[in-house]
């Protein structure tokens, strides 16, 4: 049996438009059907999807991805940089969120639909379907596509000044944040038994 739920979530971000910084805050609704029944992977990719919302998405910069200079020195500056396909217009934005929240949680709670609105777009409210088509949702490789809690493609440039090398584990973020399929198996864990000694 599967159900059908909303959720709505808001953010603060900024955008790069027309080599001008915005401040923007964004209101989206999301229509997902359940497609689990197991209430623990319910919740599971829902925190999920609020991990997207609250850690990732709230104050980035929403940036379109040939803006390679500005990218870099955000990114320089210690900022979030959310890269894009095209410009940072609402509707754009939707079509990502769409993809990505699909891909982080693997269709476990499917979004149909987005509705989004934003102070800029003076609250005017735009829906986005997964039945629309647009070019950019078949890239092989995207960050809307990635399972993982990313929220663009870049990578710093190395220059010859950079000296510091970095080691990276492959490892699974979203085991990192407590938010994987499988959960840990606590049947293993030791447990301590406190004795009253007093009687």
């Amino acid at each position: 049996m599967s159900a059908r739920v909303t959720k709505d979530f808001a953010f603060h971000a900024g955008l790069y438009y027309e080599k001008v910084f915005l401040i923007n805050t964004y209101h989206v609704r999301l229509y997902m059907d359940v497609k689990v029944e197991d209430i623990i992977i319910q919740n599971i990719a829902l925190d999920r999807i609020k991990h997207l919302f609250s850690s990732e998405l709230d104050n980035c910069i929403f940036v379109h991805e040939t803006n390679k200079i500005v990218i870099d020195n955000y990114n320089k500056a210690g900022l979030k940089v959310c890269t894009l396909p095209e410009e940072p217009y609402d509707q754009i934005i939707s079509l990502v969120l769409l993809k990505k929240i699909n891909s982080i949680t693997d269709n476990k709670l499917f979004v149909n639909q987005i509705k989004i609105s934003s102070m800029i777009s003076d609250d005017v409210a735009f829906y986005v379907s997964h039945e629309d088509h647009v070019e950019f949702w078949d890239r092989p490789v995207a960050w809307w596509t990635n399972p993982s809690p990313c929220i663009t493609d870049w990578v710093k440039k190395q220059t010859k000044k950079d000296k510091i090398v970095e080691l990276k584990k492959d490892t699974n973020a979203w085991t990192d944040l407590g938010l994987s399929w499988k959960q840990k198996d606590c049947s293993t864990d030791n447990e301590i038994v406190f004795l009253n000694l007093d009687k």
